[in-house]
């Protein structure tokens, strides 16, 4: 059986199961199947439904848009896979699927060649390979930072910025990097601060340099196949780094750029 999850921040909902006979509405208001009570969502903001033995997600026309594992990734009407995190306001629903249909569920790579793709596009549901991008559990490393502190009021603490990495798609010993020294290596030398896994993966991919106004990824010579992406765009020399913005390298890594305070 297929659940589904609401987390906000580092709080989960209990898992909700669904029927595919049953129509999954998502809002603000207090009739809707998941509730979120925030300006921010549309009275009928989406709904998760049942077609061709497959789940969909719809965005129901709302004002701020339905977003699927990326806040760069907006979706209208899109097949829902295992593990995938709907995004709507600041709330995550995760899509879950039984260790049964888990094991039935047609990897992405089949998908077109068993005739998913075309029959999911005919009736107008987009297909494809989103990022994963479900929200990471606090490091213990850094528990002390968080977001909501940007907005705290004054605790009497002093707290400074830090700058992180955080891990959205691919395999690593950790979830969050820090981003202290001046200089950041990336790639699978040992001598990397953030050590990347994978065949014939550069041993220098990129590094990130802390400089006077702020900062700025190199990308090195790595060939064709192990590029350095910014917001989905190559960099080919250098490129300035902004909040939330999203570094991707090669094809197995993603990483979000963010600022947090950490309070001492």
């Amino acid at each position: 059986m297929a659940s589904i999850i609401l987390k906000f921040r580092d709080v989960a909902h209990r898992p909700l199961p669904l029927q595919p006979s049953q129509i999954i509405r998502i809002g603000r208001k207090s009739d809707n199947d998941v509730v979120i009570d925030h300006e921010g969502i549309s009275r009928f903001h989406a709904r998760i439904l049942h077609s061709d033995s497959h789940y969909i997600v719809e965005d129901m026309n709302s004002r701020n848009g339905v977003f699927l594992n990326s806040r760069r990734n907006r979706v209208q009407k899109h097949l829902l896979r295992h593990g995938d995190h709907i995004l709507i306001g600041k709330h995550a629903i995760e899509f879950l699927l039984d260790p049964d249909e888990q094991a039935r569920q047609i990897p992405d790579h089949l998908l077109e060649a068993k005739g998913i793709t075309d029959l999911m596009e005919a009736k107008g549901i987009t297909v494809g390979e989103a990022f994963k991008h479900p929200p990471m559990p606090p490091d213990p490393a850094n528990e002390v930072m968080n977001r909501k502190t940007l907005h705290a009021g004054n605790t009497g603490k002093k707290r400074r910025k830090r700058s992180i990495l955080r891990l959205i798609k691919g395999r690593l010993d950790g979830r969050i990097f820090r981003l202290d020294g001046i200089k950041t290596r990336i790639g699978s030398s040992d001598e990397a601060e953030i050590r990347l896994q994978g065949l014939l993966m550069p041993q220098r991919m990129a590094i990130i340099k802390k400089g006077r106004k702020g900062f700025k990824l190199f990308s090195m010579e790595t060939g064709w196949r192990h590029k350095v992406y910014l917001n989905g765009e190559e960099v080919e020399s250098s490129a300035l780094i902004k909040e939330d913005d999203e570094l991707q390298f090669g094809s197995g890594y993603l990483f979000r750029f963010e600022t947090l305070l950490n309070e001492e």
